[in-house]
């Protein structure tokens, strides 16, 4: 354990930079694997019968569109407003 700390600290990486780009990685990654399961979840080659409804793809289109406009937007996220 000590070993992996002396090596991670050894390469000077900040950890507060690490969680910033998981973070922003998420944030890219998340609408576009979400997109690409919605997609999947609705095809009747795949899944037939069992494919999702109109009703059911409703609150994913939410969820992936209020991703999409955090991911340009992330102030909102963080719950700052910019004055003009």
């Amino acid at each position: 354990m000590k070993s992996k700390l002396i090596i991670f600290s050894s390469l000077q990486f900040n950890p507060v930079e690490i969680i910033k780009f998981a973070q922003i990685t998420n944030g890219i990654l998340l609408p576009v694997v979400a997109l690409f399961l919605l997609r999947i979840v609705n095809k009747k080659v795949i899944l037939g019968k069992y494919r999702n409804k109109l009703v059911q793809n409703v609150i994913p289109v939410i969820i992936i569109l209020i991703t999409i406009v955090l991911g340009f937007n992330p102030d909102y996220a963080l719950g700052f407003r910019h004055e003009a």
